[in-house]
């Protein structure tokens, strides 16, 4: 096994290295297991590293933007999670271990379509939608239809996640129970 490891610093870069054989790398927490257990064989790896602009998370009002790079650490410390977004906050304090959080980003959780994705819950809840850059521009998908089954999205050859977006909910959810056997150092 073995693939190219690429850190384009623009999106433009980012466009002209994606393929059908390649992965997009941010915080790496589901995509390295898979490639280490052989559950996924790329030509590339595509780090976001150095990518300028996908670390944000922004307020439009109503909603709540949040970019491909942001991680789970950064969303729990977050005003804007925190005081509009309290059940996505409640679930991502029961994904994995504080190491995990401080890699794994919103976004990738989103892609990996695990059945056992711990935000998948509050952002169905919060009708949120995603950004997906590709080679003939730019569309918006609500995560319902975006996710296709366990693993499975519809993300066309050549696209990939640029943020997600969902509504503000505040309070209006006052509780996650997470109902599972998994333990902190299990990821989903």
């Amino acid at each position: 096994m073995s693939f190219r490891v690429f850190m384009p610093t623009s999106e433009e870069e980012l466009q002209t290295l994606l393929s059908e054989r390649s992965c997009i790398l941010a915080g790496g927490t589901d995509l390295l297991v898979k490639i280490r257990l052989k559950r996924v064989l790329p030509d590339k790896v595509i780090s976001l590293r150095h990518l300028e602009g996908f670390n944000t998370i922004e307020d439009l009002g109503d909603s709540l933007r949040v970019g491909c790079k942001v991680t789970m650490s950064e969303l729990l410390t977050s005003d804007a999670i925190i005081e509009h977004s309290k059940i996505l906050g409640m679930a991502l304090r029961e994904i994995g271990s504080p190491q995990i959080r401080n890699r794994a980003t919103l976004v990738g959780n989103v892609v990996n379509a695990s059945p056992a994705g711990d935000s998948i819950v509050p952002m169905l809840l919060s009708n949120a939608s995603l950004s997906i850059g590709g080679p003939t521009g730019e569309r918006v998908e609500r995560i319902a239809d975006f996710i296709k089954g366990p693993g499975s999205t519809s993300l066309a050859s050549g696209e990939f996640v640029k943020s997600i977006t969902f509504e503000k909910t505040g309070d209006f959810f006052p509780q996650f129970h997470k109902v599972g056997q998994r333990n902190a150092m299990a990821i989903a």
